[in-house]
């Protein structure tokens, strides 16, 4: 907090202690001021069956407190489960997840199983609502993974190992068959809590374009979750080579197409339609994960956390930021992705990095007297972000960002399948003793104290007795205190190297012009420049608003971004798509309709399940293959009902993704993802079928009409 009125003149900031009540006065801006009382908290629930934690600094053990009572506020009465937030009184997959694997594993693992539980349906992990209708478009469920196993290394749970590694293993069977791209060896799907369309993606997405995304965050937790479930088959001696395999694809995809050599961490994720590129922003909760997981090698581990921009107030959740598009996810801090990005720095042993992350996270929870779920990025402030209404108190994961400041970075708690162990990390403003008592693990309850500064234990002492091993089996049982002393030897400083928050321009808007031989653009404002694109690949660069075209070659799908004077890129254009007529076929599948002029045939659960499609092939080549669809069960933001098939081609299986498009909008048509193929010359009967993994979140409305099959010529290579 030294380091925040260091920096920001304008706030004045107090604590007292009268009889626990600690209390905040702020004048944010002058220029600008926000009417607003003096918050004060006192702690009114009875907090003492939990952790308790003591230090020298009053206003951060005042924030502990808060933060345990702001948990006890978010336990739902009726089923014993926890809530979002104060606002948002249900549980989200993601939400409880990403808390309790931060803390609340530690706190409260029961009520963690039921919310977990609760999360669950047909024994497989629940996609939140989203973009589309949801799952396969948004498919960052797997998170669900890391709370689960985290559960299990705490409580020792075997009836609870045998219920996960099912919940688990059938919901990678689903995925596997619907969102795994073949050639990449990525995993398909929106980014990971980024579940809001035009906040960091173009706005010309379609859901079948964020169905197409490959991204960072959501693959390294598909990462995760195979590596888990192969921790976990070999505690219950089951084979799992299979899932290794792909597991290993995922790292290597990440690695091969999203690390950025010139910049020192990953890109953002793959995007496009039928040709992908990388979109080069950052995209800090999946930067920290790659770190704690082990995607990153060492060194990459290092350039992350050294190379990752960090604003004034935080680490940007994306950077560099879009224009004109309001802050939520875009130009925003989050406590909880700040979190993960402060454990990348803790293990990475990233000093100041580290604090002004502890500093980030505590700041806003000292300042607005309770743990709000984000703020802008250039101010600090709950109060300007799109979500103002719903920006709550008490959010489940700002409150588990606040306490593993204490559990994983101050005290360095790591679980394991067969033990804990211990890495502190105290950076030097927060020198004074530390203790945390009554911290249950598994059949043993720790007191445990922590004197002095620094990465580095100079002694660790068991019940008096000094020992190496900085561990804990998970057989042990009974009371123990532990007493942490620090070397007081603190990492090599490393400069925060605060980054200025920047906006790259509006995205061009190409089209082909009327004589076919050009494509030309608006001039976007702030462009110094225009990068074209062929097929994925960049091909030019040009000063003009216009670029030469040929159309007389197969297909081809041009897209242009915009260069600011200081380098940064907006993001690719819509695809412009040239080819001849000749290289399309469509196939009618549909039957006549008195309610719509465009013929159609419906997609069921229970009617036509099977649709055999007979097609002939003129020419040997690769084939882009879709389907004219409609699916008007829900909006484009909300909703369960997206609806998921399988392609069978020959041998080949390919996923098919009917996204909603607008509630009751059957009239609004448009196309699957397309399935790419080698074909030669000759007949084809293929089969569009409704498999078990194809099933969606809503399970019973798993529907779509289709009117034809398009196939694509794409050329011999």
């Amino acid at each position: 907090l030294s380091w925040y009125n260091k920096s920001n003149p304008d706030v004045e900031l107090k604590d007292e202690d009268k009889d626990g009540i600690y209390t905040l006065d702020m004048i944010f801006n002058p220029k600008k001021p926000i009417p607003q009382k003096p918050k004060h908290w006192k702690l009114e629930k009875d907090v003492s069956g939990l952790p308790s934690y003591q230090s020298g600094q009053l206003l951060i053990d005042a924030l502990y407190n808060q933060a345990l009572e702001e948990v006890l506020i978010n336990i739902n009465p009726k089923d014993n489960t926890f809530n979002a937030g104060i606002m948002w009184p249900d549980t989200w997959t993601r939400d409880i997840s990403y808390s309790v694997y931060l803390a609340l594993a530690f706190t409260h693992p029961e009520i963690c199983k039921n919310s977990l539980l609760k999360k669950t349906k047909n024994k497989r992990i629940i996609q939140d609502t989203g973009t589309g209708g949801s799952y396969p478009v948004s498919t960052d469920r797997t998170v669900w993974t890391l709370a689960a196993w985290e559960v299990y290394k705490v409580t020792g749970d075997q009836t609870w190992l045998n219920t996960m590694y099912e919940i688990i293993k059938n919901t990678l069977e689903d995925d596997i068959v619907n969102i795994v791209d073949k050639e990449t060896g990525l995993w398909r799907g929106e980014s990971s809590y980024l579940d809001w369309r035009e906040q960091t993606y173009p706005k010309w997405t379609e859901p079948l374009d964020i169905y197409n995304s490959q991204c960072l965050g959501t693959n390294v937790l598909h990462y995760n979750t195979l590596k888990t479930l192969c921790q976990i088959s070999k505690i219950l001696k089951k084979p799992c080579d299979r899932y290794e395999k792909y597991a290993q694809n995922i790292k290597e995809g990440l690695n091969k197409y999203l690390w950025l050599q010139d910049k020192k961490y990953y890109g953002q994720y793959l995007y496009g339609r039928n040709h992908m590129s990388l979109s080069p922003r950052s995209e800090v909760l999946g930067e920290a994960l790659s770190v704690l997981v082990d995607v990153a090698s060492p060194s990459q581990a290092q350039d992350i956390v050294t190379n990752t921009p960090v604003l004034p107030f935080g680490a940007s959740m994306i950077y560099p930021n879009i224009v004109d598009v309001k802050t939520y996810h875009n130009n925003s801090n989050w406590p909880f992705v700040q979190a993960y990005f402060n454990l990348a720095c803790a293990k990475e042993k990233h000093g100041s990095r580290l604090s002004h992350g502890i500093a980030s996270i505590y700041r806003a929870a000292a300042l607005f007297g309770t743990n709000k779920e984000n703020f802008t990025a250039p101010t600090g402030d709950p109060i300007e972000t799109e979500i103002n209404a719903v920006n709550s108190d008490a959010e489940l994961w700002s409150i588990a960002a606040n306490l593993t400041n204490v559990y994983r970075i101050f005290f360095g708690i790591k679980l394991h399948a067969d033990s804990i162990s211990f890495t502190p990390f105290i950076p030097k403003e927060y020198v004074g003793q530390k203790t945390l008592k009554n911290f249950i693990y598994r059949n043993s309850r720790l007191d445990i104290t922590i004197n002095g500064v620094g990465s580095t234990i100079k002694e660790f002492l068991v019940d008096g007795k000094a020992t190496n091993v900085f561990s804990l089996p998970a057989s042990l049982t009974g009371n123990y205190t532990l007493v942490i002393n620090m070397s007081n030897e603190l990492p090599a400083d490393k400069s925060v190297n605060i980054t200025t928050n920047h906006f790259t321009t509006t995205t061009p808007k190409p089209s082909l012009s009327t004589d076919k031989k050009s494509l030309t653009w608006p001039v976007v404002k702030g462009a110094d420049s225009y990068e074209i694109f062929l097929n994925g690949t960049n091909v030019a660069n040009t000063k003009t608003n216009t670029w030469p075209i040929n159309i007389e070659t197969n297909y081809k799908a041009y897209q242009v971004r915009a260069i600011d004077v200081h380098g940064f890129t907006s993001f690719l254009s819509e695809p412009v798509t040239v080819y001849s007529p000749r290289d399309e076929v469509k196939v009618d599948l549909g039957k006549a309709s008195k309610s719509n002029e465009v013929s159609f045939i419906n997609l069921t659960t229970m009617e036509n399940t099977t649709v055999l499609i007979k097609v002939t092939i003129e020419r040997d080549g690769w084939y882009f293959i879709d389907f004219k669809y409609a699916n008007g069960n829900g909006t484009i933001e909300s909703e369960n009902k997206c609806g998921i098939r399988t392609l069978l081609v020959e041998n080949k299986k390919f996923p098919i993704i009917f996204p909603q498009r607008g509630m009751n909008a059957w009239n609004n048509w448009g196309f699957t993802n397309s399935a790419k193929s080698h074909l030669t010359k000759g007949i084809y009967d293929f089969k569009l079928v409704f498999l078990p993994e194809n099933n969606n979140m809503n399970i019973d409305v798993n529907e779509a009409r289709i009117d034809y099959m398009r196939l694509i010529y794409a050329g011999v290579k």
